[in-house]
């Protein structure tokens, strides 16, 4: 689910660019000239938006891979192992984290498809544009595979101190 919200997010952000960049140029015209300068500040900008993704979206997920590690550990205060409410509680909030997280991340990783419409639109050379495509490609590949281990961490059976399984799931 993690990796279908991802994506469909991820791929509506490219989708949204393209249409944006294509309403532009049927409006105000493409330009022909390419221009080294604004490749240059764009590919540099982009660059930099997809290390901030890449950094807030690795914290992100090991704060929703705590949370689930809580959910597994969480103690009620008159016994040793959490009541089922508690344990399902603690669940449903790592799992509202990681979908949260998911969504998130898939914005702020798909950030260069705006950038690349914007090459696009000003005439950029395909030189340009592949370098887009290869920052698109690089976000897109870390958040799905930071999304499968999230998946996993969010969906596996509670065990509460080696006790087997916990209701509630």
């Amino acid at each position: 689910m993690l990796r279908g919200a991802y994506l469909a997010v991820f791929a509506g952000q490219g989708v949204a660019a393209c249409l944006v960049a294509l309403a532009v140029t049927l409006v105000a015209g493409r330009s022909a000239a390419p221009s080294n300068w604004v490749a240059g500040t764009v590919l540099l900008a982009s660059s930099a938006q997809l290390l901030l993704g890449l950094a807030v979206s690795a914290y992100g997920a090991r704060q929703v891979r705590r949370t689930a590690a809580f959910a597994t550990l969480a103690h009620s205060d008159d016994s040793d192992v959490a009541s089922p409410e508690e344990l399902a509680s603690g669940l449903h909030r790592a799992r509202s984290a990681a979908l949260s997280q998911a969504l998130f991340s898939a914005v702020l990783l798909s950030t260069p498809a705006w950038f690349a419409a914007f090459a696009w639109a000003t005439g950029q050379t395909t030189v340009s544009l592949a370098a887009f495509a290869g920052l698109l490609t690089l976000g897109y590949v870390f958040g799905a595979l930071q999304f499968g281990q999230l998946s996993r961490a969010v969906s596996q059976p509670l065990a509460v101190g080696g006790r087997g399984r916990a209701a509630g799931r």
